[in-house]
């Protein structure tokens, strides 16, 4: 006899055996579990954005300041 795998989902702290739904009810579960991991995916790529951006930001700032720590290094060696 083959063990079959346990395929459940918990919603609101109840766990459902979805070998038991309906077509509807498994393809209801499907569409749950491909948006959470799409929103998964999301949030992981909103992160690297955020990320670029604050390296971004401070690139940006090292050009801002640049010409004035030049200008401060010329006075120091005159």
């Amino acid at each position: 006899m083959e063990d079959q795998k346990e395929n459940t989902i918990t919603i609101d702290s109840i766990k459902y055996n979805v070998n038991e739904f309906t077509d509807i009810q498994k393809s209801l579960t499907a569409h749950i579990r491909d948006l959470s991991n799409k929103i998964q995916i999301a949030t992981f790529e909103i992160q690297q954005k955020e990320f670029a951006r604050k390296a971004v930001i401070r690139e940006l700032l090292e050009e801002i300041h640049a010409p004035i720590i030049s200008k401060f290094k010329e006075d120091e060696e005159t």
